[in-house]
């Protein structure tokens, strides 16, 4: 209704009807100006929307919490975050909040129902990181910011945020298990080389005291050739841990190259037999190699030098740690659902190469680590063998490079067999 010429006010109208005896019923009507009412609820709108609006635009979810004297709760407003934060909607929790604290991970929900308990107590601000399980995101983490104010009804009223951090999380953990792995490194490293330094000065000092022997006036005949063997021994050993270190450095440095050509398997594995069988001889164990492969399946594919390099360090390994018994390797046809036999006439897909001992073989706990760089000549070496053994490692990383995996079965007192497998690969131009 308009009074003039631009006001505008609104009116509640209310008409009754009356009978009337031997008449028509009288209409009653009512008006009262209503406009202030409106004003006021035109306004609170506008707040209301205004609040949503930049609620919106804040990451993760605003709400109101009220914790009653009584202990029943309820959200008196949440913004449409909870259902990124919660999977959950508004009507779900205005009333009853349990659907959100039941999201809460089991472990962390009594921490964050004390923490909400002594918010109310001192009026203080509650701040709470915690995970949820979630039916569509899974496991997530949250972090909870709210302020508390008391109402006249004894009441706790929080207005508060919940806003993602798991990607923060994940980046804490990945940062504190590098550290680990940093700390780890440099005490194993600091070890290793400590390691390395006795094992250079024991060959040296082989060298430089047979050395200063053979000065003496008179030294002929057998005494004589036992000191230049010794000092040869000694030699050959320092060459052996210098080219060691030396490939366990270019392997740390991603300096290691791969030549891929023909090899013959069963030429390579007759070689190897030839050239151990003094050693091991001398030792007093039989040494062997198993059937060969055949001869359509014979030539494979690979870098030549990386599969030498990996039987040298298994078989010597197997010769140092086994005082009887016998040594056997070979090689043969793997098939897996990737690798078949199957995929040429003339060339197997995937072979598996093994070194077989009777000697003292190696623990459990020792198993999982045995390959590991700098573990090797630190703890689990036997001080009783030479050698600092860096073999295994730089075996692994060979293997590892050829598109291979390594490992072992033992047990101790009975025997090691070690196994790696290789891909037949084509050869890269």
């Amino acid at each position: 209704m308009k009074y003039g010429h631009s006001d505008l006010i609104w009116i509640r109208l209310i008409a009754t009807l009356l009978p009337v005896e031997n008449g028509p019923p009288e209409c009653r009507i009512i008006m009262s100006d209503i406009s202030a009412r409106k004003k006021t609820e035109e306004e609170l709108q506008q707040s209301f929307d205004l609040l949503n609006n930049l609620t919106e635009q804040v990451p993760g979810m605003v709400y109101q919490y009220r914790l009653y004297p009584d202990g029943h709760s309820n959200f008196p407003y949440v913004s449409s975050g909870l259902s990124v934060m919660f999977e959950l909607t508004a009507d779900q929790v205005k009333v009853d909040p349990s659907p959100s604290f039941n999201r809460i991970h089991p472990a962390d929900l009594d921490k964050v129902v004390d923490l909400i308990k002594e918010s109310a107590l001192k009026q203080t601000l509650f701040e709470s990181e915690f995970r949820v399980i979630l039916p569509k995101q899974g496991l997530r983490w949250r972090h909870c910011h709210s302020r508390p104010s008391r109402l006249e009804d004894g009441s706790t009223l929080w207005y508060g945020i919940v806003t993602d951090i798991t990607d923060r999380k994940h980046a804490e953990q990945e940062l504190r298990e590098a550290k680990e792995a940093a700390e780890e490194s440099s005490i194993l490293k600091s070890a290793f080389l400590a390691n390395m330094s006795h094992e250079i000065r024991t060959p040296m000092n082989g060298i430089l005291g047979f050395a200063e022997l053979l000065k003496e006036p008179g030294l002929v005949g057998e005494e004589h050739d036992k000191y230049l063997q010794i000092i040869e021994k000694s030699g050959i050993r320092m060459l052996n841990l210098i080219n060691n270190i030396i490939s366990i450095s270019k392997i740390e440095s991603g300096q290691v190259e791969l030549f891929r050509s023909e090899i013959n398997v069963n030429e390579q594995l007759e070689f190897l037999l030839n050239f151990f069988k003094p050693e091991a001889e001398q030792k007093g164990l039989q040494i062997r190699t198993g059937n060969p492969l055949p001869a359509k399946f014979n030539l494979v594919t690979t870098d030549r030098e990386k599969v030498n390099a990996i039987m040298i360090n298994l078989i010597k390994n197997a010769i140092k740690f086994t005082d009887h018994g016998y040594i056997e390797f070979g090689c043969k046809i793997v098939e897996t659902d990737n690798y078949r036999t199957t995929q040429t006439d003339n060339y197997p897909s995937l072979l598996e190469f093994y070194v077989q001992d009777t000697g003292s073989g190696i623990s459990k706990n020792k198993q999982k680590v045995i390959f590991e760089r700098f573990i090797q000549g630190t703890t689990f070496s036997d001080k009783n063998k030479e050698g600092a053994g860096l073999g295994l490692s730089i075996s692994k990383a060979y293997v590892e490079m050829l598109g291979g995996r390594i490992w072992v079965e033992s047990e101790e007192g009975k025997g090691s067999t070690f196994q790696f497998t290789i891909p037949n690969l084509p050869v890269i131009s």
